[in-house]
């Protein structure tokens, strides 16, 4: 059997309780917390966005060390989907906020 060892830990917001983290209680999550609802690879390069329940777009090239290449608040309530273009051209996120969001990956490239 292999055993595999995470390449990142994503978080949108603060770290969830751990071991490494044990100032904090058993069950407790930090306010502000609000996990991450949905990703999506891009399909021409090694950057995965994902949508969080604070409204946030995170788009996360995994190939650094530090992974978080962008940070976008797109919704006011909870972002729940994500969807790429097959182009990677367009992501577009959809929220609570009963809002869908499209933006141009291209320009988002340029601030990268």
């Amino acid at each position: 059997m292999r055993f595999f060892r995470p390449l990142h830990c994503l978080s949108h917001g603060k770290q969830m309780p751990t071991a490494e983290f044990t100032s904090q209680l058993p069950g407790h999550v930090d306010e502000g917390d609000q996990g991450v609802n949905a990703m999506q690879w891009l399909h021409k390069e090694p950057v995965l966005v994902t949508v969080s329940g604070d409204g946030s777009v995170g788009m996360w090239d995994v190939t650094l060390g530090q992974p978080c290449v962008r940070h976008i608040f797109t919704h006011n309530r909870c972002a729940n989907a994500v969807a790429v273009a097959p182009n990677d051209e367009y992501i577009s996120t959809g929220g609570g906020d009963q809002k869908v969001v499209s933006f141009l990956f291209g320009h988002l490239v340029s601030l990268l």
